[in-house]
């Protein structure tokens, strides 16, 4: 695949981004269930949910990508295929407000683990840690998949709107 112009490496630096973050965050999530599990830790109900949306969403992805390489983006299952995976982005938004509302307080450690606190063994810290790292990587990878719409909205409104671009002004 030759890219012509900016906007192609913009592309493909954002696919390559997102995919490397689409692979990291179900690894850190089963690191995290398993840390718990190993330091006796409790797990909530949306933990486990988080990793199977992860795993329908990975699948998803991977079934457009491969009916978009043989057929035309056009057809009525790439269409569909869109179309759940435009749901699951408004669902891991939801999930995100949800999950970081209820794992917030699931240790009594503050979130980035600081080195001075007391841990009750090495188990609970590396369990802080991946927490952590877990939900940077959920938010990062939200942002991610909203750059593709707000460059989408941008470039609507640089098309349709006949009015330079001015922030908080309608067309």
């Amino acid at each position: 695949m030759k890219l012509k112009s900016g906007v192609d490496y913009c592309q493909c630096c954002l696919v390559i981004t997102l995919s490397l973050m689409l692979m990291t965050c179900p690894i850190l999530q089963l690191a995290k269930i398993v840390a718990f599990n190993k330091a006796g830790l409790h797990l909530s109900w949306i933990d486990h949910f988080y990793l199977i949306l992860l795993i329908i969403l990975i699948i998803t992805i991977l079934c457009l990508a491969c009916n978009l390489h043989r057929d035309d983006p056009s057809s009525a299952i790439s269409i569909a295929l869109l179309v759940i995976i435009m749901v699951f982005i408004l669902t891991w938004y939801f999930l995100l407000y949800r999950y970081t509302r209820i794992t917030h307080y699931e240790m009594d450690i503050p979130l980035l683990c600081p080195a001075e606190y007391n841990y009750t063994s090495p188990l609970v810290k590396s369990a802080c840690q991946i927490r952590s790292a877990n939900l940077v990587f959920m938010w990062i990878t939200g942002v991610i998949f909203a750059l593709p719409f707000l460059f989408a909205l941008l470039v609507w409104y640089l098309q349709y709107c006949p009015i330079p671009f001015i922030p908080f002004v309608g067309c």
